[in-house]
């Protein structure tokens, strides 16, 4: 299955980096990823155990790694956001066809 014609959108990516010496993360330099950004109004559990209103999925291919710790810039925005859950799809033979993040 390709799925690279539906990943016509970009977004800027920020991976997390060790914290710095204050205890304060730390993030890479932003590199532009392809993606497809879709409105989304579901509800999900986050990382802090709270439930929490989503406003958009992002879809990136298998070539992309994301992760809860990363942060992400939608196209015509400039706020870095960071992702509410990270999941990956793999198929029957468990290889990665891609990563839904959740913001």
């Amino acid at each position: 299955m390709n799925l690279a014609a539906w990943f016509t959108q970009s977004v800027t990516l920020y991976s997390a980096g060790a914290p710095n010496t204050a205890g304060d993360p730390s993030f890479g330099p932003g590199v532009s990823v392809s993606a497809r950004v879709e409105a989304n109004t579901e509800k999900v559990l986050g990382p802090s155990g709270l439930v929490t209103q989503a406003t958009h999925a992002i879809y990136v291919g298998p070539d992309t790694s994301v992760t809860i710790s990363d942060r992400i810039v939608l196209p015509g925005q400039t706020i870095k956001r960071t992702p509410l859950s990270v999941r990956s799809e793999v198929d029957k033979a468990g290889t990665l066809i891609f990563t839904k993040v959740v913001l």
